[in-house]
């Protein structure tokens, strides 16, 4: 997925996690990465990540015009990471 909005007026439903969710569910990969500038609403969306399992691992610049972004990553099948 590109990109992830939940209008204002729907918001703190539960609605971005549950569609997050679904989205992962039945996935054969151990792990999900994700972008996020963490500028974003003052850093209220990493931190919502965050709360979501995802830890920060670096950070990335796609070009010298573009935001630089912090790249997350989270477990989504734990019981195949061992290998």
């Amino acid at each position: 997925m590109k990109e992830m909005m939940v209008r204002q007026r729907w918001r703190r439903q539960g609605i971005a996690r549950g569609l997050h969710d679904v989205l992962l569910a039945g996935r054969p990969e151990t792990q999900a990465s994700l972008m996020v500038n963490p500028l974003n609403q003052d850093g209220k969306v990493q931190a919502l990540y965050a709360s979501w399992g995802y830890g920060a691992l670096g950070t990335a610049q796609s070009s010298p015009e573009a935001p630089v972004v912090t790249v997350m990553v989270r477990r989504v099948r734990p019981e195949l990471a061992a290998g």
